[in-house]
């Protein structure tokens, strides 16, 4: 620190020099200190050798692709089939996948409106969406959108002429909590002639009885049922609602170690043949 006296009073100036030197000591000591990491970076470059030859019983995954084109008509996978005939192939077709996922392919003059209502229908066919006590949904079906192209999706390659048989058909049963899918399912096989005789005996009412509908049960950790429902419908028969309720009431499940419940939830479509 230095000093000077003037007329005007003491005026004192820091010298910042050996404060800089300092300071550049400690910074050239963490520079030296400092660890040096070098990354590598690999290139994978394509193999010069043939890729070996596919087995002769090698099947690729069935993708499930629901094309929505600019006429109105839809098809899966390729074959053009009506909506009712779609909810029911998709039901069949998604109930033995471990990850269930289907994508749309729409064409770009299609309204947004007819997307939505494909993605309830793909979601009622893999079992429909349960909400539970705290409001969060479970949705078991993942849905992808296919990129649009300005040819609208790939063109059919055939024409389903078939229908859907006479009777309930069940698509793929959620569950959620401590019970899996494989122990739903296991729970309704027994069940299933049981609840196909209740459409039955509604189509003695209605013969052109159709629609669908879910029913929806409560199973406590030690198996029994705590409560059986009907959360949706869309056919029209309370009575029928009714029968297969109380179905429901019969079905059993295995005691599991888990403290905490679980919900199932069966979708059916109805079909009059």
């Amino acid at each position: 620190m230095g000093a000077s006296l003037g007329g005007d009073g003491v005026m004192g100036e820091i010298n910042l020099t050996p404060l800089i030197d300092v300071v550049l000591v400690v910074l050239i000591i963490m520079m030296v200190n400092m660890p040096v990491e070098v990354q590598r970076m690999g290139a994978k470059l394509p193999s010069s050798e043939p890729p070996p030859p596919r087995p002769e019983n090698f099947d690729p995954p069935d993708q499930l692709v629901v094309a929505l084109y600019e006429d109105g008509s839809l098809a899966l996978s390729g074959r053009v089939m009506s909506e009712s005939t779609l909810g029911y192939e998709l039901g069949r077709r998604l109930r033995p996948m471990d990850e269930k996922k289907v994508f749309i392919d729409a064409h770009s003059e299609v309204l947004y409106a007819r997307v939505v209502d494909m993605m309830d229908i793909i979601q009622t066919a893999g079992g429909g969406v349960i909400e539970n006590d705290e409001g969060n949904e479970t949705m078991p079906v993942r849905i992808g959108f296919a990129k649009m192209k300005e040819s609208g999706p790939r063109a059919p390659t055939s024409v389903d002429q078939g229908g859907m048989p006479r009777g309930i058909h069940p698509g793929a049963p959620v569950a959620k909590g401590s019970r899996t899918e494989q122990q739903a399912d296991a729970a309704f096989q027994p069940m299933k002639g049981m609840i196909n005789g209740c459409y039955m005996t509604a189509l003695g009412r209605d013969a052109e009885l159709t629609g669908g509908m879910a029913l929806r049960i409560t199973v406590a950790p030690d198996g029994s049922l705590m409560g059986v429902e009907i959360p949706s419908s869309s056919h029209g028969d309370p009575e029928l609602n009714e029968c297969v309720r109380q179905v429901g009431e019969r079905f059993t499940f295995p005691p599991k170690d888990a403290e905490t419940t679980a919900i199932v939830q069966y979708p059916f479509l109805l079909s009059p043949g």
